[in-house]
């Protein structure tokens, strides 16, 4: 079940990105690795290394996509 926790972690942080972050005066990208949250293009990349990344902008909701897809998992 540690599997299904960490999930359910995952989706309460990428939640709260949709809710605390303004995509439209801010694109935003999210390192689902360290959980961590920057301006689209402000992260350096260089410190997450392999890592998945996920960015949001009006044009292209990855963030809400995930959220989508962890949903479907956690409920299978």
């Amino acid at each position: 079940m540690r599997k299904e926790k960490d999930l359910e972690q995952l989706l309460e942080f990428l939640e709260k990105c949709i809710e605390n972050e303004d995509v439209i005066k801010n694109p935003y990208e999210v390192c689902i690795n360290c959980r961590e949250v920057a301006t689209l293009g402000e992260m350096l990349r260089s410190n997450h290394e392999g890592h998945t990344f996920v960015f949001q902008t009006i044009d292209h909701a990855g963030v809400d996509e995930w959220i989508k897809c962890l949903k479907w998992v956690l409920e299978k």
